[in-house]
C-alpha cells in the first residue's frame, strides 16, 4: 500500500560538517586514512592525540585551509571545496591555536573582523554588526577593554578576544584549536559552558582540539582520537577509557571518577 502523502517522513537534515573517506598527510606522516564522521546539530566533538599527531592539520583540512590527499569535506551537505569563501565563513568559523596581529588595532576593531562575512557590498559595519561585537565582548569579559590596543593584552585576554571574534562571526560550525590555551580555570569553564549552551540551544556544533581528556569528557558528546600513524577512532564518551588513552599517548593513563565526571591523570 502506498504511503499517505500527508504522513510522509521528511528527509533527515544534512550534517553540519562531514568527512567522507578523508585521508590527510604531511610529507610522509599520515594523519588519517579513510576517516569518516558527521558533525550534527547540537553535537560537540573532542579531538585528542599526542604531540605531532596532526590534530591542527586535520582541523585546518576540515576548515578548508588545505586540501586532503583523498576524500572530501562537506558543509551542510555540499562539497566544502566548491563553496565560495564568504559562504563558508557564514557557516564555519575557526579559532586558531595562536593569533598573529599584523596591524595595530583595538579590541573592538579586532572583534569586528569576525563580522566581515556579514557586511554588505561596501563593507560598512551597521548597527547589527556593532551590537554583535558588543555582545561578544560582554560574553568574554572584555567589554571594559573595547578601546584598548590588542598589543597591550595578556595571553589570556588575547585568547578571550579570539573567542569574542568567533562569537561575533556567529557560525554554525565552530572549529576550536586548543581553545583553553592561556586561560585560567575560571575562564576555561565559563567560556566553554556558555559556548556549549549556545551549541545546544541553537543547533550549532563544535570540533575541539585538546590535550585535556578531562575537559573533553566534561564538555564533549563525541570523541575523535588521532593516533598519528593514519589510524583514528570515533565514537561516544566510552572511548575515554584508560586502555584507549594509554595507547593514544604511549603512556599509562589513570581514570578517577569525580562529582563532575571522570578525571584522567598520567600513571
Amino acid at each position: 500500500m502506498a504511503a499517505d502523502a500527508g504522513t510522509a517522513t521528511a528527509p533527515a537534515p544534512a550534517p553540519l560538517l562531514e568527512a567522507r573517506g578523508l585521508s590527510v598527510e604531511v610529507g610522509t606522516h599520515r594523519v588519517c586514512t579513510g576517516l569518516g564522521f558527521a558533525l550534527r546539530a547540537g553535537e560537540r566533538w573532542g579531538l585528542l592525540g599526542a604531540n605531532g599527531s596532526g590534530k591542527t592539520t586535520l582541523l585546518h583540512t576540515l576548515a578548508g585551509l588545505r586540501a586532503p590527499q583523498a576524500g572530501e569535506v562537506r558543509l551542510d551537505g555540499l562539497p566544502l571545496a566548491a563553496l565560495a569563501p564568504r559562504r563558508r565563513a557564514l557557516r564555519l568559523g575557526l579559532l586558531p591555536q595562536e593569533h598573529e596581529d599584523a596591524f595595530p588595532a583595538t579590541v573592538a576593531e579586532t572583534a569586528l573582523t569576525g563580522r566581515f562575512p556579514h557586511l554588505g557590498r561596501f563593507g560598512h559595519a551597521g548597527a547589527a554588526d556593532r551590537a554583535a561585537v558588543e555582545a561578544a565582548l560582554a560574553a568574554t569579559g572584555l567589554a571594559a577593554h573595547a578601546q584598548r590596543q590588542v598589543a597591550t593584552l595578556s595571553g589570556g585576554e588575547r585568547r578571550r578576544l579570539g573567542f569574542a571574534t568567533l562569537l561575533a562571526q556567529d557560525p554554525a560550525v565552530l572549529l576550536l584549536d586548543e581553545p583553553t590555551n592561556h586561560l585560567d580555570l575560571g575562564y576555561q569553564v565559563r567560556l566553554l559552558d556558555a559556548l556549549a549552551a549556545r551549541v545546544a540551544a541553537e543547533g550549532r556544533g563544535w570540533i575541539m582540539v585538546s590535550h585535556d581528556a578531562t575537559l573533553v569528557a566534561r564538555f564533549c558528546t563525541h570523541v575523535l582520537l588521532v593516533y598519528g600513524d593514519g589510524r583514528t577512532a570515533t565514537g561516544g564518551p566510552q572511548l575515554l577509557c584508560p586502555q584507549q588513552l594509554s595507547a593514544l599517548y604511549g603512556h599509562p593513563v589513570l581514570r578517577l571518577d569525580g562529582p563532575l565526571g571522570p578525571v584522567f591523570a598520567p600513571g
